[in-house]
């Protein structure tokens, strides 16, 4: 019974929960890296944003952006970005609630990467690009994974053409002229496929652990009642048979004769 009961909460410890970060409301950058100077837009996309949504970091909010087309949503801009600006943004509503988070790297130096905004989903292809500050023309660039070098591209770019849950690591790039990137996360989420096995497979297996809990408990309660049963039967035996004693002393004297 105690290995059923720590069972069960291993599967609802386990089973996928919704948390802040799946909110109906996130925040969707332009960029993570940028040089000083260069903007950077965030945009609260989801359910009512209407309503008080905001975007800010941990020091001020953000203002909304002036020169930005009219959407269904709302634009906040940073338009001369300094390096103090990097730092963690999230979209924040008027009673407290938050999005999800993203981090935003304005660098001094002369390289950035420039990798994808938001996570991407297993089994896309996902391109990483090396940019120097003063040229837009390609230059050739190292690419690192958590500090190791992975590849070496005569274009500035790399291609990921299938990623995995292995690949959501920290990425940076180096071009030899010009310098090093500061380091972006790739962040690598499971398939539609994956999601829905998991939570069938744990739905499946809370169903099985239920209706095991069930009979065990039914077996328990049938067990119970026998004994009691024959209890009742034997209490009964003793009334008939010696009606002018005490019922207890009786079936007492008869479990030391038995035994």
């Amino acid at each position: 019974m105690t290995v059923l009961m720590l069972l069960v909460a291993h599967v609802q410890l386990s089973y996928p929960q919704t948390s802040v970060s799946d909110a109906a409301v996130r925040i969707v950058p332009t960029r993570l890296q940028l040089f000083e100077y260069n903007s950077v837009h965030f945009t609260c996309e989801g359910f009512n944003v209407s309503a008080g949504w905001k975007v800010r970091n941990i020091k001020e909010f953000i203002p909304k952006c002036s020169k930005c087309t009219v959407t269904t949503t709302v634009t906040y801009a940073i338009d001369y970005a300094l390096a103090s600006d990097s730092g963690e943004y999230w979209c924040e509503g008027g009673g407290g609630e938050r999005s999800n988070t993203v981090s935003i790297t304005v660098t001094a130096g002369s390289v950035i990467l420039e990798s994808p905004a938001l996570p991407v989903m297993e089994g896309d292809a996902v391109t990483l690009s090396c940019r120097e500050r003063e040229t837009s023309s390609n230059l050739t660039a190292d690419f690192y994974k958590d500090g190791l070098l992975i590849g070496t591209s005569s274009t500035g770019h790399m291609t990921i053409h299938s990623v995995s849950k292995s690949d959501d690591s920290l990425y940076k790039c180096r071009i030899s002229a010009a310098g090093e990137s500061p380091g972006s996360r790739l962040s690598v989420r499971a398939s539609d496929k994956e999601i829905n096995f998991s939570r069938h497979y744990y739905l499946r297996l809370w169903i099985r652990i239920t209706v095991i809990l069930v009979l065990q408990l039914l077996v328990m309660g049938l067990l119970y009642w026998k004994k009691q049963l024959h209890l009742h039967t034997v209490l009964l035996q003793a009334k008939v048979n010696e009606p002018n004693k005490d019922i207890y002393a009786v079936v007492k004297k008869g479990k030391k004769k038995k035994g």
